[in-house]
């Protein structure tokens, strides 16, 4: 401990790197006890640091382990300063028992110990952003939870997202980016929250996101759907050079937003979607700086064509995962000289 304080403690709450972050069994964010262990030992010292057990209470009919003990660190005058506090755990039982066996009582004893350990070092600052409720978490029975799983593709069986997904506060991305480190930040994700946000941002009302999100709700909208209509509309008002006054509501510009989406996405009664068609896919590449798409090339019985993908149609070729010389079934319309993509299969 050779540097202030100030810069002691910065340094004891630093972002640790994403994997060290889970989510418990009770749906918040916590860290591992050995990344704490270890950034006590790079800050402090192994040998300027210790963890005490004061008392143990193991409830035995209430099936519960709870503990008090201490964390001491050194100073450079050679003083040690303590910090104390309380950790629990609740002891597992088999499906069908009664009790919970030694060993399942020994697994609580350590983990109500790390919980304490975690929790002093926390008054010391280690991980203390965890504690403030600055790192979020996306619960596993939360519609965000799913959507963001399947946007990003991650392993919900891993130990890591199986109770939940951390979403980390945008002002770690520089620490991140810094350190090469790879991480979920807030800005990734699209929860119910940020779309109302969106849409009051495009002067709409509280009560008509209720409604529009309903209504997009009810025809089996993703998140992501909803939140590239809001951003379209948002992006088209922003670019046009109408008075405040000519400019439409969000609520019925949204609204018109979702018609035009309907038009591109849907068959219309003078606008019949052609295929289904069977093409082998060659390539994709992103067109468009204000308003991005797909551009797909596929070969047709040896003709090749492309076919342009908008909204949606974006992240259903994102999940489908299009892979070069396989064969898809599309369903296609002509929209000002273009094919427009209105679905996309795997051929059976």
């Amino acid at each position: 401990m050779t540097n202030d304080a100030g810069s002691i403690f910065e340094q004891l709450n630093a972002p640790f790197l994403y994997e060290e972050y889970a989510v418990n069994h009770d749906g918040f964010v916590s860290v591992s006890p050995q990344a704490t262990a270890d950034r006590l030992n790079q800050v402090i010292g192994p040998l300027r640091w210790t963890f005490q057990i004061i008392d143990q209470n193991v409830d035995m009919e209430m099936f519960y382990v709870s503990i008090f003990g201490k964390i001491a660190i050194q100073n450079d005058d050679g003083e040690w300063i303590e910090k104390s506090q309380f950790g629990d755990a609740t002891m597992v039982i088999k499906r069908g028992e009664r009790t919970p066996t030694a060993q399942a009582i020994n697994d609580a004893k350590k983990k109500a110990a790390s919980d304490c350990m975690k929790k002093c070092a926390s008054l010391l600052s280690v991980a203390s952003d965890v504690y403030r409720g600055r790192l979020t978490a996306l619960r596993n029975d939360s519609r965000e939870y799913r959507e963001t799983a399947s946007r990003l593709n991650l392993d919900t069986n891993s130990k890591q997202f199986k109770n939940g997904i951390v979403i980390l506060p945008d002002s770690y991305k520089s620490i991140y980016e810094g350190n090469n480190w790879k991480g979920i930040f807030q800005s990734d994700i699209i929860t119910m929250a940020t779309l109302m946000e969106k849409y009051i941002s495009g002067n709409g009302s509280e009560a008509g996101f209720n409604a529009w999100f309903k209504r997009l709700d009810e025809k089996g909208a993703s998140l992501a759907h909803m939140d590239y209509v809001l951003q379209d509309a948002l992006n088209k008002k922003g670019a046009g050079n109408q008075t405040p006054k000519d400019v439409p509501s969000s609520d019925s510009r949204f609204a018109s937003m979702e018609n035009r989406q309907k038009e591109d996405q849907a068959p219309l009664k003078n606008k019949q979607p052609e295929g289904p068609i069977s093409g082998v896919y060659q390539m994709i590449s992103v067109e468009g700086e204000d308003d991005p798409y797909y551009k797909l090339v596929f070969n047709f019985n040896g003709t090749t064509k492309e076919i342009m993908a908008v909204g949606p149609l974006m992240e259903r070729i994102d999940v489908l995962n299009l892979q070069e010389g396989s064969t898809y079934s599309l369903w296609t319309r002509t929209a000002k000289g273009r094919n427009v993509l209105r679905d996309i299969r795997k051929a059976v």
